[in-house]
């Protein structure tokens, strides 16, 4: 750590000032020795303690959430649709030949599709809107790629950028509609599909194989939690049997508009692809403390780690843009160090600094909010200012704040930044000194 002194940034101090009595073993005037210890609060502004903030977003895939969302004009501004890949059924069925005396079964490989239907079973829980709701669902067109996918683009991977004919996954092929009427009790609707259509599904080679699921109303969301698909297949060996199999696998993902722009001076943490805000730690070794924090006069109060009693990192909240990606549900926040912090996007993240993460009501992402929430992070403050012993590993500078896991939802959590005024990121240390006895 460079040595300097910063002044002046003694932004509010708190004093939980006490005495020590006790009695030395070789004398009863505990005031041979001055211990007479003094607690103060200090509040560095963004740029006293930190060099930068990096904000960095991609992580991880909507296809990686547990279900996939549907969407029309949710608080306004959000439209969601769900696309579905299935995989190819078991490669045989067993069927009694014509013919048979016995009930003996052969294996039958040489089986086509001849129809098939989608099934689509809702989280009951996390639906809103006004029921009945009305889906739509769609055979998709054009080549794409689940991982990658959004709403505007097909496909999007290192040299292959491919858009959608039409935004929202679109054009698609018409396979029905089918209403719901939000009840648990029936959490599932279907959809026919033709015998042309399970024809080019059943071929695994063709990249355009796939669904698209939306729903007509304006205001409405409602998350998907699962989807299958069951073919109707006809036997080569005994063509006056049909049995129905079901896909052995699906890959399911949502894209949705509009997607995350810019916020004015503010930051985001979470959602799919996840956002990460990765702070730079520069530590000042000292500050100058004025009358009020050292008594009579100015003094320079020294920065050591076993004067640390806590610290802790205050964010703002913002009012999340567009709204339809306002947290709806508690969300945590984490905070690991970043391991290569001269390679900050690929690098891996080291343990938390905190006992948990730090939870945070989704109301505090609302209008009106700019709301208080602080992390704790006394021990990664102290390790910052420790000196480093031989052998040791250096500790990271670099602090990524992320959400518990990525991804976790589709919302995301939104602070105010440096350079907001009164709602920029400030650290807060409380320290404990005395005067001719460092505490242990």
């Amino acid at each position: 750590m460079t040595k300097r002194v910063l002044g002046l940034w003694v932004l509010s101090v708190l004093f939980l000032a006490g005495s020590c009595t006790d009695i030395t073993p070789t004398s009863d005037d505990a005031g041979l020795i001055p211990i007479d210890p003094r607690t103060i609060e200090i509040r560095l502004p963004f740029h006293a303690f930190a060099d930068s903030l990096q904000l960095l977003e991609g992580y991880s895939s909507p296809a990686l959430l547990p279900g996939a969302l549907v969407a029309r004009k949710w608080r306004g501004d959000l439209d969601a649709n769900t696309l579905v890949r299935f995989g190819h059924p078991n490669d045989r069925i067993f069927v009694i030949p014509p013919g048979s005396t016995t009930q003996v079964t052969v294996a039958d490989a040489a089986y086509r599709p001849i129809r098939g239907r989608v099934i689509v079973f809702f989280d009951s829980i996390e639906v809103s809107g006004t029921p009945t709701f009305e889906f739509k669902a769609g055979a998709v067109q054009t080549p794409w790629h689940v991982r990658s996918t959004s709403w505007d683009s097909a496909i999007d991977t290192l040299g292959n950028q491919s858009p959608w004919p039409e935004p929202g996954a679109g054009p698609v092929t018409p396979l029905g509609v089918a209403r719901w009427d939000g009840l648990a009790e029936s959490d599932s609707i279907f959809f026919p599909v033709d015998s042309l259509t399970i024809s080019r599904w059943f071929d695994q080679t063709r990249p355009e194989n796939g669904v698209r699921i939306s729903v007509t109303q304006d205001g409405a969301r409602v998350r998907i939690r699962e989807a299958a698909l069951v073919y109707s297949v006809r036997s080569s060996i005994n063509p006056d049997t049909v049995v129905e199999i079901s896909a052995l696998s699906r890959e399911m993902t949502e894209i949705y508009s509009p997607r995350a722009v810019p916020l004015d001076g503010g930051f985001r943490i979470g959602g799919a692809p996840a956002h990460r805000a990765v702070i730079h730690f520069r530590l000042p070794e000292s500050v100058e403390g004025d009358a009020s924090v050292c008594g009579s006069v100015p003094c320079t109060v020294e920065f050591r780690p076993d004067r640390v009693v806590y610290a802790g990192l205050l964010l703002y909240t913002q009012r999340s843009a567009p709204l339809g990606l306002q947290p709806l549900d508690t969300i945590g926040i984490d905070m690991r160090p970043v391991l290569s912090p001269d390679r900050v996007r690929r690098s891996p993240l080291g343990r938390t600094v905190q006992d948990r993460p730090t939870f945070i009501d989704p109301d505090l992402f609302g209008d009106g909010s700019d709301t208080l929430v602080e992390f704790p992070m006394t021990r990664y403050v102290r390790d910052l200012m420790r000196e480093i012993a031989p052998g040791d590993d250096p500790v990271s500078p670099a602090l990524a704040l992320v959400t518990g896991f990525e991804p976790w939802f589709l919302e995301r959590a939104t602070f105010w930044g440096p350079g907001s005024g009164k709602y920029e990121p400030v650290l807060r240390i409380v320290l404990t000194i005395t005067d001719g006895l460092a505490l242990p």
